[in-house]
């Protein structure tokens, strides 16, 4: 019913291993039913287990749904992402 994809790496501004959520995916049918939410909990304590300072997520500017679920799981904005797309 859903997948989470989570990555953890040691930055040195960091001091730290950091955690960040690569996907999540819920099957459409199951929306709504707390299963994102399950899932992005589980991440958070892969996060503490390895004493991680923070877990992030990158999500479309555009994904507004995305944004308000990331917000009602506790999360916060924070960090703005620059990109470079070859020509």
């Amino acid at each position: 019913v859903g997948f989470i994809g989570v990555h953890a790496r040691w930055l040195m501004h960091h001091a730290a291993p950091v955690c960040e959520v690569q996907e999540l995916i819920v099957s459409a049918g199951c929306r709504g039913k707390g299963v994102g939410r399950e899932l992005l909990n589980a991440a958070k304590r892969i996060a503490e287990t390895i004493g991680s300072p923070q877990l992030e997520v990158c999500c479309n500017v555009r994904n507004c749904s995305g944004q308000k679920f990331y917000e009602s799981c506790g999360m916060e904005w924070s960090h703005k992402k620059y990109i470079w797309k070859p020509e």
